[in-house]
């Protein structure tokens, strides 16, 4: 960095005196004639700037101030003299070195590019910013100084001189989106939604097959209330690409609040086939479809988004126990036993979903699939009575009573409800009816009772 500065400084020095060289020209054709004092002057000058850039700043400031004593029009001298009290941090002196400079060299933009840093470092922006102006306008096609306006435009507020700055940043360096992002926030700040969407609506004409343009359009309307007006850029979203699911899944609630349940639906179809969409955003959904289930009989919807969600995501456990209470729901065990025993496979430890697998297994009289779990079961659900009644169960009807009466009694044991209990005592009469003990049987039947 400090070889850039010295490299700058010195070719300030060399068009100062190339300055000087040509009025000596311009007097004569001859060669100029340069005065011994000249020559003494560069010296020091030259002198001074080397003792800047060595930090020895007392002894560069004490020949700067020699060439002002014999030269008070040496514009450069006092320019580094401006330099010499920024690096002391003595701002309101560099800032009255620097005028001067200026005052004798109006249109040096160098000197009045350090006067506006000068003034942004006092947090005068309300004087930086007429001097980045006047740097604007003798370097129109630099786009660091037009950055540096917009910065003190926005240090006082100025925000239409921000928004005009970035459109001439934006013409020098093409589009960027934290240009555009910037110039949206000021519009909103304003409260002007319409020329925020213009700032979108420009790049859609230069480049319209860029989905995310019109995304961000309808965004500005959709978080003002303004759905209706975003909806013309989401169908053009969906032209260039049917799939977009984040889209189908904005418009899907759009409709759901306009009461068109079946477009919503089929908005919601391809959220579900889109494995961009996360299944923690999916299952929300698929639980507002099943909200009804307990009530009324399962619909095609139900169906299709759970199959689709076992389908795109596998390896969750909701798609299939959604499946599961579906089939259960139609009495249609063996199905529902099927995706149960998936569910299972996925998250063991859920009772919910063992309640219900089992009883799917009763229902069809599947007692060995049931005890076949008999390990799982017992590790997982020791002290639960329902299930080792059902394991008793499976057990009495795969004729062996005796096995069936162990698990019979430790769900009594287990048990502290009365309606569950004479369910117990029942089967216990039958496993020992099973056994030939008669006696046994007629006491639990009546215990039953």
């Amino acid at each position: 960095m400090k070889l850039k500065t010295i490299a700058f400084v010195i070719t300030i020095t060399c068009f100062t005196l190339n300055s000087y060289a040509q009025k000596s020209i311009s007097k004569s054709s001859k060669q100029p004639i340069v005065s011994e004092q000249e020559r003494t002057l560069s010296v020091y000058f030259a002198d001074g700037v080397k003792e800047f850039y060595a930090e020895n700043f007392q002894l560069a400031e004490e020949k700067f101030h020699y060439v002002i004593a014999n030269n008070p029009n040496h514009a450069t001298a006092y320019y580094m003299l401006g330099k010499i009290y920024k690096e002391k941090k003595e701002y309101s002196s560099a800032e009255n070195y620097l005028q001067k400079a200026i005052s004798i060299e109006k249109k040096n933009v160098w000197f009045i590019i350090e006067l506006a840093n000068i003034l942004d470092l006092q947090e005068n922006y309300k004087q930086s910013l007429k001097y980045w102006a006047k740097v604007c306008e003798l370097k129109p096609e630099s786009e660091y100084y037009i950055y540096y306006y917009s910065q003190a435009c926005v240090m006082t507020q100025n925000y239409k001189e921000i928004l005009k700055s970035y459109t001439k940043l934006e013409k020098l360096v093409g589009h960027n989106d934290e240009i555009t992002r910037a110039k949206v926030e000021i519009w909103l700040f304003l409260n002007d939604v319409k020329n925020a969407v213009k700032e979108y609506d420009m790049l859609i004409a230069e480049d319209p097959s860029n989905e995310n343009y019109y995304i961000q359009a309808a965004n500005l309307y959709i978080i003002n209330n303004m759905q209706e007006k975003a909806l013309p850029y989401f169908s053009k979203v969906l032209e260039i690409n049917p799939d977009n699911a984040e889209i189908q899944l904005t418009m899907a609630d759009y409709y759901n609040k306009k009461g068109e349940q079946e477009a919503a639906y089929n908005a919601y179809v391809k959220v579900f086939e889109s494995p961009q969409i996360t299944i923690d955003r999916k299952l929300p959904i698929l639980r507002t479809f099943l909200l009804k289930l307990p009530t009324s009989m399962p619909s095609p919807q139900q169906y299709e988004l759970s199959r689709i969600l076992t389908k795109v995501h596998p390896d969750a456990v909701e798609g299939w126990a959604a499946m599961g209470s579906l089939f259960l729901k139609e009495k249609n065990y063996d199905q529902a036993a099927y995706f149960f025993e998936k569910a299972i496979h996925i998250e063991i430890a859920q009772y919910a979903l063992w309640e219900d697998y089992l009883y799917a297994l009763s229902q069809i009289k599947d007692y060995q699939r049931i005890i076949v779990n008999e390990k799982d079961i017992n590790e997982l659900f020791p002290t639960n009575s329902m299930m080792a009644y059902t394991l008793g169960v499976a057990y009495l009807n795969s004729n062996n009573p005796e096995k069936a009466l162990n698990y019979l009694e430790k769900a009594l044991k287990n048990s502290f409800d009365n309606g569950e209990k004479s369910r117990i005592y029942k089967m216990m009469a039958n496993a020992y009816h099973e056994l030939g003990n008669e006696t046994k049987a007629q006491e639990y039947l009546e215990k039953g009772k």
